[in-house]
């Protein structure tokens, strides 16, 4: 039987070996799974990649160092460095630089799906994000396709998702797509297909702009999104559906 004394120093331990673990994990929203035509090798400075999945950029060629933003699938990025460090590639993305890990990255041109690269699920890449700054925003999950399909009176009529900027996107964007509705007070016509970075403290993604809320004052945002941000989303029926993401910062492009 164990002593008193002994018991307790094993109860004071275990949190601590729960917290050891827990610091060893990837930063929030990177897919694990390598790309079958995946960059390897010194690349050209200047040259045209492609991520294949969700992948964050880092401060640093290594997942220990800290996330700036998660890149979307699809989303094209620029090689500012030749030589890759410990696998991953120096990038730039919307005026960011940073490190992405070369297991989700392609060249350009590279891959059956390149064809679609400008309708799928990455955002616009124009410019740096300093326009109009909201803050303390609360971000709800608007939906997947089969969510708007079913539940959503314009795309239950079409038989397929409509947004107001795009009435006809594709089901790989609006599922895997990283992409906001604006709230109705805030929107212009102007601002569609434009970029808006999202963040939760240190956790960001762009993401593109597609629709206009129906309300005069809520945000919206795809899985994607609300994923990144840390809120988990879903839906039982038109009526049950959950995400939501508070303390949000949106900055326009």
């Amino acid at each position: 039987m164990l002593s008193g004394r002994l018991l307790a120093a094993l109860v004071f331990l275990a949190p601590i070996g729960l917290v050891a673990c827990a610091s060893d994990q990837d930063g929030d929203g990177e897919d694990v799974a390598a790309s079958s035509d995946a960059i390897s090798g010194a690349v050209a400075v200047g040259a045209e990649l492609v991520t294949t999945s969700r992948v964050n950029l880092r401060e640093g060629p290594s997942t220990s160092d800290d996330v700036i933003l998660t890149l979307p699938n699809g989303a094209r990025v620029t090689a500012v460095a030749a030589t890759p460090t410990d696998g991953f590639y120096q990038v730039s993305y919307n005026g960011e630089v940073g490190w992405a890990f070369g297991a989700h990255l392609r060249a350009s041109g590279a891959g059956a799906g390149d064809a679609d690269d400008a309708d799928d699920t990455a955002p616009a890449t124009s410019g740096p994000f300093n326009g109009r700054r909201f803050s303390n925003v609360t971000m709800l999950w608007q939906g997947n396709w089969s969510y708007l399909v079913r539940c959503d009176s314009y795309s239950r009529a079409k038989g397929r998702v409509v947004f107001f900027c795009d009435d006809t996107p594709s089901r790989s964007f609006v599922d895997d797509g990283a992409w906001i509705a604006v709230p109705r007070a805030n929107f212009s016509r102007s601002m569609c297909g434009d970029s808006a970075r999202v963040c939760k403290g240190d956790k960001c993604i762009v993401a593109r702009i597609v629709e206009k809320s129906v309300t005069a004052g809520r945000w919206e945002g795809s899985t994607a999104v609300l994923k990144t941000l840390g809120a988990d989303t879903g839906f039982t029926s038109c009526t049950r559906s959950f995400g939501t993401a508070t303390g949000v910062t949106v900055t326009l492009q």
